[in-house]
């Protein structure tokens, strides 16, 4: 629902937002999220363990937002 709200066919058509803005914008959640990942009291497997999980979930989000992005 994120990727097609912040395309033009759901949500208010002043509110369109480029794929590459999109992109840009998980990048910046991922490098943010592993930066306070390894900043973590934790052990590094478990630094590094959290770190591989969230950049699956993040790629997965990113893929289901660029389906909206491209043509039927």
């Amino acid at each position: 629902m994120v990727g097609k709200i912040h395309t033009a066919k759901a949500g208010s058509p002043d509110v369109v937002i480029p794929l590459v803005q999109m992109n840009a914008l998980m990048g910046f959640v991922h490098d943010a999220l592993i930066e306070l990942i390894f900043s973590l009291p934790a052990p590094e497997c478990r630094r590094v363990a959290l770190a591989r999980a969230f950049t699956k979930l993040l790629w997965i989000q990113g893929d289901l937002i660029s389906r909206h992005y491209t043509p039927n």
